[in-house]
């Protein structure tokens, strides 16, 4: 509804962060974690630090300044020929992808890569 979509928006623009309670049933949520917990053993790890962007520190800038924050990221990706169904589904979702779109406030789009569309 409008009104629910106006509110994460606001939220998200506000703070930063979005958050949908209760999005996904239980059931969805457990069968969900045990796909990724099933296909955790091949997922791809990185672990870095950086800053939002990715960039090398700027010393022409204070040292408290955004672009010389840096901070870890450790994530592990798992290929998306190797997820299995119940997330696959909600990538695939049209409605969710909308959902997103009309959150963001432009046009998003899935990508066609088999293997990396998820990671």
């Amino acid at each position: 509804s409008r009104p629910f979509l106006a509110a994460a928006r606001t939220a998200l623009f506000e703070t930063g962060v979005a958050s949908f309670p209760d999005f996904l049933r239980p059931a969805a949520v457990a069968a969900a974690a045990g796909e990724a917990t099933l296909a955790s053993p091949t997922a791809f790890v990185t672990d870095s630090e950086h800053n939002a962007w990715q960039t090398e520190r700027n010393t022409s800038l204070p040292a408290d300044h955004l672009a010389n924050l840096f901070m870890r990221t450790r994530v592990a990706s798992v290929a998306t020929d190797e997820i299995g169904p119940t997330l696959k589904r909600l990538y695939e979702a049209p409605e969710l992808l909308a959902f997103l779109s009309a959150l963001l406030q432009r046009p998003l789009f899935r990508l066609d890569d088999p293997i990396g569309a998820c990671t």
